[in-house]
């Protein structure tokens, strides 16, 4: 069985199992958010660098704003004092030129690793100092002069502050100049590097749904390649056609798929020795046993001359067991007729009570043995059946009522008459059937051990009820038991009248199985 098929199998040898294709299939991703979470700090990290340039260019502006003021209002407090002589003039000329040198301390710490500010900060280092010390002069002539000289002379005064103060405006524009131009240029970087955080973003986004998909996707149809071959070899299995071949590879599929052929040529193995069972059952034990039989008839019919009474005796025992050797070889061969679908039927219009008549045949030295009544319709119903094989299934039945009925006990066959079906039950007054066994019973070699009843669990060989159970589903009916706990048992089995519904029930039937 185990040749070519004709379904394409994967070519390329597969060495990952599956836990590792599971394991590639995680370790990627994971790979790849590793990879964009560092690069996303990066880019976060280099976003937060931009902000604290633009925060630094914006404090050394609104410092280089404040020493603007103040030195306007340094000049305007000695101009005050020089023509008015007021202390107030006085004490805001001192605080403000010390708020200069704070603002000029807090320029230089603020550009103390900026060599290109350093420049223009002398620069302004220098206009500072200039100032500062006009302005001194200013204000000490208010104290050498009078207020009349002050304003005589203060013109002239005035327009060098006004002068030194211009130029000294100019340097520190120059200064903030550049920190505006450092502003903006530290504002335009942070907008491309949120741009380009929301754009590598979104390309990560997309690139680990494809990368996932791809994957999950490659792997999927790898392994759903195999599966198919496993699952097309499970149906060629059941077809009794040639496997595909082994699949290649390392992985748990590849090796489930040897077991698979190892498991294949094992039934293969035991379906040839159970064929040679079958071969030396039917030619090797039935043919002898035949033989048997006619010679103990011969011998009992006075073949030999006239036996004495109890020689007859053992004589009829003998060919009963013979006979029942016969019949369990005959089941034993209808159930591999039935293995292989070769159990055929040949239907006919018959009599039931003609079928009851070939059933009571076999029956009756055993219900003779435990003196068992058997009460049967001698009614005239017909139906289209095969007439042996039904005559089979009410003796089977009949054998086991009386095979666990009490000694004289009662075994009833009863019919049932429906428009589509008939219905035939024989009840006997055994222990029953538990409920949990009356399923399993139908099964092939199932045996319910009986205590107390050493004939049953003799002779029984599990293969009776499955056989009927196969003969009635081939004639498109139906087969059960309705018992109870030590009130005995009523086997039936129903098959339809009309050759036409039992034709399509059995299709159906064969269909299922």
């Amino acid at each position: 069985m185990i040749q070519p098929g004709k379904r394409q199998v994967p070519s390329r040898p597969v060495n990952l199992k599956i836990a590792h294709k599971g394991l590639i299939l995680i370790a990627v991703p994971l790979l790849f958010e590793l990879f964009f979470v560092v690069a996303m700090f990066s880019l976060l990290r280099q976003a937060q660098q931009e902000v604290k340039v633009e925060a630094h260019a914006k404090d050394v502006i609104l410092t280089a704003n404040q020493l603007m003021r103040h030195m306007v209002n340094a000049g305007t407090s000695a101009g005050g004092y020089a023509l008015t002589r007021a202390p107030r003039f006085d004490r805001d000329h001192v605080v403000t030129i010390k708020e200069v040198y704070k603002c000029m301390h807090r320029l230089d710490e603020l550009l103390a690793n900026d060599p290109a500010q350093q420049i223009k900060l002398f620069t302004v280092k220098q206009s500072v100092d200039r100032s500062v010390d006009l302005i001194a002069r200013l204000k000490a002539r208010g104290d050498e002069e009078s207020t009349i000289g002050a304003l005589i002379g203060g013109p002239k005064a005035f327009g060098q502050v006004k002068s030194c103060v211009a130029q000294f405006n100019a340097d520190v524009n120059a200064l903030v100049d550049g920190e505006k131009f450092r502003e903006k240029a530290s504002a335009r970087d942070r907008a491309r590097t949120r741009q380009l955080i929301v754009e590598f973003m979104a390309l990560a986004v997309v690139l680990n749904i494809v990368i996932v998909v791809g994957l999950a996707m490659f792997f999927s149809a790898e392994i759903t390649d195999r599966l198919t071959v496993l699952t097309d070899n499970s149906l060629r299995l059941s077809r009794s056609q040639p496997l595909n071949p082994p699949l290649a590879g390392a992985d748990e599929i590849a090796h489930l798929d040897r077991v698979f052929h190892a498991m294949v040529h094992g039934l293969e193995e035991a379906d040839r020795l159970k064929q040679q069972l079958v071969a030396m059952v039917s030619h090797d034990l039935r043919t002898p046993l035949t033989s048997v039989e006619a010679i103990l008839t011969y011998l009992e019919a006075g073949g030999m001359g006239e036996l004495p009474e109890a020689a007859r005796k053992s004589l009829r025992t003998a060919e009963a067991d013979i006979m029942a050797l016969i019949s369990l070889i005959n089941d034993l061969l209808d159930v591999d007729k039935l293995d292989a679908g070769k159990l055929d039927l040949f239907f006919e219009n018959v009599i039931l009570a003609d079928v009851f008549e070939r059933a009571l045949r076999v029956v009756s030295d055993m219900a003779a043995c435990k003196h068992i009544s058997l009460s049967i319709p001698s009614g005239d119903e017909t139906v289209s059946a095969d007439g042996d094989r039904l005559a089979k299934v009410v003796a089977h039945l009949l054998s086991n009522a009386i095979k666990f009925s009490p000694e004289n006990g009662v075994v009833t066959v009863t019919v049932t008459e429906e428009p589509e079906y008939l219905e035939i039950r024989v009840a006997d007054e055994g222990p029953g059937v538990p409920d949990e066994h009356q399923e399993e019973i139908f099964q092939r070699f199932a045996r319910l051990d009986v205590p107390g009843n050493d004939l049953a669990a003799a002779t029984g060989t599990g293969v009776g009820l499955a056989l009927c159970k196969a003969i009635v589903l081939k004639h498109g009916g139906n087969i059960g038991v309705v018992s109870q706990r030590g009130k005995g048992s009523s086997f039936w089995f129903r098959i339809p009248r009309d050759r036409g519904v039992q034709a399509t029930l059995s299709r159906g039937i064969s269909a299922t199985h």
